[in-house]
């Protein structure tokens, strides 16, 4: 699928209290992003060295954040450092005359002696700290141990998240001690939502099983909540249909599907054309406060084929927002789901057109090395976004960038002809590795291209176009 690319930079908020909220979410941003290069780096996608290039970055620009924030990059960096430890510089081989001799730890390695485990009974909810007085894995990491007694094909979840807004990164482990030894089943991270920690699993055998209940990274320290409960298969989702243009509300509860993580969530569907400008919005109803989340997808026989996501649309909310523009005709699917585990409310669900109609434009100036322009959204008829008249030399390739203190640019570019503008797509990734703030396209065809500048949502306010010729 090919999407469009959106560019912009956060509006400026006008008071104290939404500028810290703001600062807050970037600073949750960021860590959200350090644990991608993670995932890219673990999928074997990203080298060791370019993943702990871009951590650093990050880390850098964490300077101004709180310290949890800060010890949550700290420990991906560890992490990611720690993955191939390099060989010692100059290896001290064994002397061939003197036989080794092995040397049998009393205690296992991760396991101090002080740390023995306390009793968890089913459905009992525990909270407890780690702090720097906790013992320590073989990874200087915080860690407490907790063993629960399950029965053979009993369903179980395990759940631990952050208490008393502790900030605690969450990280759970599963197993069982096998002769003295801790020997791992599963482990999770994020799966609780938001940085807590959700495992499932049915037990082979009867008998007691080890929780360690840590933290994400070395240093990070906390209260959280413990608690294992049997676990009930959600019902399976009913298909709700709905058509383009028209707006539709659900409301996800305890009650509604949920995925393999515990997130609830509705599935709608709808029929589309080949080469149509979508575009699917969900927005949290009724002062609920929901995270919202959206997928996008096709069935095939039966699953969820995803194609899209978005989580927050960018406009200082935490509504959702993707652009689709399907290749083939046909039946897709919406996953109108929360964030994270245990999140429930009301929504707003539509999908609409978005014809890219050109009408009068504006010429656009080159000033020294740069096209620039200034412009404003305004609330009169059209002036919702503004057209800009740019003639583009044939094979030169050029970067596009609006920018906003009132509100989030969208830029959309097209090629004009005798029938009107057909819209030109450069961008064909997933949209959460669209980059933030430009766009850049090669000019295949030399004459009349409008670059069109808009908002992610209904918006007024002035912004600045610059175009730069790449070399």
């Amino acid at each position: 699928m090919k999407t469009r690319l959106l560019v912009g930079v956060a509006a400026l908020l006008g008071t104290f209290g939404a500028v810290e909220q703001a600062h807050a979410e970037s600073c949750n941003d960021m860590v959200k992003r350090a644990r991608g290069i993670r995932t890219q780096f673990e999928g074997g996608a990203t080298p060791q060295q370019a993943a702990l290039s871009e951590l650093r970055t990050l880390r850098l620009q964490a300077n101004g954040c709180e310290a949890n924030p800060q010890n949550a990059i700290d420990g991906i960096i560890q992490r990611v450092a720690g993955a191939a430890p390099p060989p010692p510089s100059n290896p001290t081989l064994p002397s061939i005359a003197t036989p080794l001799t092995p040397t049998i730890p009393t205690t296992p390695v991760g396991v101090p002696r002080s740390a023995g485990p306390r009793r968890l009974t089913i459905d009992q909810s525990v909270t407890s700290n780690l702090s720097a007085e906790s013992v320590v894995d073989s990874d200087g990491v915080a860690f407490e141990r907790w063993t629960v007694r399950a029965q053979a094909g009993q369903a179980l979840q395990i759940s631990m998240a952050e208490a008393g807004e502790s900030g605690l990164d969450t990280y759970l482990i599963l197993g069982r001690m096998q002769g003295g030894e801790f020997v791992e089943i599963d482990r999770n991270d994020d799966s609780g939502g938001t940085f807590n920690s959700m495992l499932r699993f049915t037990p082979d055998a009867t008998g007691d099983y080890e929780i360690r209940a840590r933290s994400f990274g070395a240093g990070q320290y906390g209260a959280y909540d413990l608690v294992v409960r049997p676990f009930v298969a959600p019902p399976a989702a009913v298909l709700r249909p709905i058509a383009i243009g028209e707006l539709s509300n659900g409301s996800l509860t305890a009650e509604s599907p949920a995925d393999d993580n515990g997130v609830a969530y509705d599935v709608w569907t709808f029929e589309a054309e080949a080469g149509q400008r979508l575009q699917i919005s969900m927005n949290a109803r009724n002062d609920s406060n929901l995270d919202t989340y959206l997928l996008l997808g096709r069935m095939v026989d039966g699953e969820f084929q995803q194609i899209d996501s978005n989580d927050d649309r960018g406009d200082g909310t935490f509504n959702s927002l993707l652009r689709f523009y399907p290749t083939e005709s046909g039946a897709y699917a919406i996953r109108a789901r929360s964030f994270g585990q245990g999140q429930y409310g009301d929504y707003d669900l539509q999908v609409q057109l978005t014809p890219f109609v050109v009408g009068s434009m504006e010429r656009i100036e080159r000033n020294a090395n740069a096209w620039m322009r200034h412009g404003a959204l305004t609330a009169e008829a059209n002036g919702d976004h503004v057209d800009f008249e740019f003639q583009a030399a044939r094979g030169k390739s050029y970067s596009v960038r609006a920018i906003s203190n009132d509100f989030l640019p969208v830029v959309d570019v097209g090629l004009m002809g005798r029938e009107g503008a057909t819209e030109v797509d450069f961008y064909d990734g997933p949209a959460s590795e669209r980059e933030p703030n430009v766009v850049e396209f090669r000019a295949d065809n030399r004459g009349r291209y409008v670059l069109r500048v808009s908002a992610s949502s209904l918006a007024n306010g002035s912004f600045d176009l610059i175009v730069n010729e790449i070399p």
